[in-house]
């Protein structure tokens, strides 16, 4: 459907219609392909049309659609605040500071005076620790201090097994970006 093939989406949605539990979702689908408004302000098809905007250059991945899809992102800059935030998203997942730097530059200058995601504000933290070359002032003293509070807990545990660690600091800092940079690489494919 997004991709315009309808006669194909009418099929789908045909077979879906049959069954027990998707019958109501394919006639709201079929009712978002008759009217391309409604499907841009749909709370499911809105955000992936909004992002049919821009240039597709989707192509052979070997299989590592995800990791393709987020390392695409994370080197492509927008003038679509929606998209650069996803950029941004992406040189986080990928774990590179030299693409995550300049997405959240243009990220910051595209949002003028509107507040930084914690996130954002974690990782440039992090990333700012790891690569001098980059220095940040955050607006929030908090983040600096959870994140020295973090590093002394993982000093604290060095030489202890990577589960157990992961399994001390969740509680604590299981929401933060550094426990996902340093406790959830094994969930990304790398």
């Amino acid at each position: 459907m997004m991709g315009g093939e309808l006669q194909v989406t009418q099929k789908y949605l045909a077979l879906l219609r049959q069954t027990l539990f998707y019958g109501s979702w394919a006639d709201h689908m079929e009712q978002l392909m008759g009217d391309p408004a409604m499907a841009a302000t749909d709370p499911e098809t809105g955000p992936v049309t909004h992002m049919l905007h821009h240039h597709d250059i989707m192509g052979a991945d070997d299989g590592r659609v995800e990791k393709y899809l987020m390392t695409m992102l994370s080197k492509t800059d927008s003038d679509d605040p929606y998209f650069q935030e996803q950029a941004v998203l992406g040189a986080m997942w990928t774990r590179q500071p030299a693409d995550f730097w300049p997405r959240l530059i243009h990220y910051y200058e595209l949002r003028g005076d509107q507040p930084m995601p914690r996130i954002f504000m974690e990782a440039a933290c992090l990333f700012s620790h790891m690569d001098q070359t980059y220095s940040v002032e955050l607006p929030d003293p908090s983040i600096e201090k959870n994140y020295a509070a973090f590093m002394q807990q993982l000093q604290q545990y060095k030489g202890k097994p990577l589960p157990f660690i992961r399994k001390m600091l969740l509680p604590h800092f299981g929401q933060t970006y550094y426990f996902e940079y340093f406790f959830l690489r094994d969930i990304t494919y790398f």
